[in-house]
Parts: structure tokens; sequence; C-alpha cells
């Protein structure tokens, strides 16, 4: 179970609309801060032309003059790493990827919120396509040969630490944080916002399609998740669960550990 000793408040700061709408700023320099995190003319030109232009360039060709340019974007880039087409990038200069890691097209990667641990993705990576993996709030960590299935959304707000060897299928949605909702007529967007810790899923994990993932939940090594499942508490390790809320099945093979 979580900790409610471990809940604390986000605050409002951190958030890019605020950061965004704090003072009066032109349309050109909300834009240059959103996308690459700072105004700068000559790196949002550079910007614009990798993402805009390359970034759009089908087959081979656009896969090699990805795999070439891209990476002067980034804080860190391994080798041979497959860019697909029409990914959108903010803040690339909090983006690490690792050594032969494959984004499909149209994925969001989106590093606003991470700090300076920022968005780190191990090597051997699989993202498919149109997936999400934004931070609003708190790093985000993927282990090395960890598989992540199209239309999969990652959100961080508290953090999201994903191990290696794991296997998210498509549709899961990981998502931290909540609001304390009030009983006056409080704007929604005025309410509270917490968060237990960062959403942990340690190695050798498999999600099933659809998987839902709460704020602050630990999931253990090489537990199993079925189909559609909700969960909102803790996991041990090598156990089945499945359902909404998720509960333990049955432990894998009297609790004996893969090899």
């Amino acid at each position: 179970m979580k900790n409610s000793n471990q809940k604390s408040k986000l605050q409002e700061a951190d958030f890019i609309r605020h950061k965004l709408f704090e003072e009066k700023k032109s349309s050109l320099r909300k834009y240059s801060e959103l996308t690459i995190g700072s105004y700068s003319l000559l790196g949002l030109l550079k910007y614009e032309v990798f993402t805009s232009l390359i970034g759009l360039l089908p087959g081979a060709f656009g896969l090699f003059t990805r795999r070439i340019l891209y990476p002067s974007l980034t804080y860190n880039c391994g080798r041979g790493v497959i860019w697909g087409r029409s990914i959108s990038i903010r803040h690339p200069g909090k983006l690490s990827v690792g050594n032969r890691v494959v984004i499909d097209d149209y994925s969001l990667l989106d590093a606003r919120g991470s700090g300076d641990e920022g968005v780190v993705i191990g090597d051997d990576v699989f993202i498919g396509r149109n997936v999400t993996i934004q931070s609003k709030v708190g790093s985000i960590s993927i282990g090395k040969s960890t598989n992540i299935g199209q239309n999969t959304v990652i959100v961080a707000q508290g953090g999201v630490q994903i191990g290696e060897m794991v296997t998210i299928a498509g549709g899961c949605s990981i998502s931290g944080g909540a609001y304390k909702v009030e009983r006056d007529s409080t704007s929604n967007r005025e309410h509270s916002k917490y968060t237990y810790g960062p959403i942990r899923i340690d190695k050798k994990c498999r999600l099933g399609m659809e998987v839902m993932v709460l704020d602050g939940v630990h999931i253990g090594e090489g537990t199993i998740i079925g189909a559609k499942s909700l969960i909102t508490k803790d996991l041990p390790e090598y156990c089945v669960a499945a359902g909404i809320p998720a509960e333990i099945k049955y432990y894998r093979e009297n609790g004996k550990k893969d090899s």
C-alpha cells in the first residue's frame, strides 16, 4: 500500500502553464520556451528545421538523415538510434537516449518538467508508434531492453521509473499525480495537486493491453498484469494480478523466479 506520510504537494509553479503565463510574453517566446525550453532564436531555428522539415521525410532517406542530425538536439544520444517520422520532441536538452533505441512514428518525447535528472531512455528500448512519454513534474527513466507498445501514455507527475526488460503492451496508461477535490466552487484548475511519489515498475514485468497504473504505485520484479486492469496499490514481485482494481490471482510457480 502507498504510505500516506509520503504524500507531497505539487507546486503550480512547476507546471508549464504557469511558466508560460506568469508574465506577459510574446507568442514567439512562449513557443520557444514550450518547445526547446529557453528563448533562443538560433536554437529555435535549428529545432524547427530538424523537426518540421527533416522530421517529415519519409522512407530510408528520412531515417538516415534523422539518425545523423537528431542526436545534436538531445543532451545525449547513443549509436544506432532510429528516429521515426513526425516525432514531437519537447525540451530535447533534457533528453538522454541510449544505444540502438527505436522510436516509431508520431511519438511524443516531452522532458519539460524533468528537472536536472531529465528523461533517460536506456539501450535497446523499443518505443511503438504514437507513444507519449511526458514529464509534467519529475524525471522519467526507462531501463534497457524495455518494449513500449503503440498508443501507450506515460506521464510523470512525481516521477516514473521503469526497469529493464519490461514489456508494456499497447494502449497502457501510466500516469502519476492526483487532485484534492474541494467542496466549494473552486475552479478545477485551482484544485491542489499532489503525489505519493514516483510510479515504479521493476524489471521483467509485463503489462497487458490497456492497463492503467496510478500515482505512487510500485510493481515488483517479474509481475504480470492482465489486460485492462487498474493498478491502484503496490504489487509484490513475481505475482499475476488482474481486475478493476487489480488483485493478486496467484504467485508464479509458487514464487520461483525466472532465471
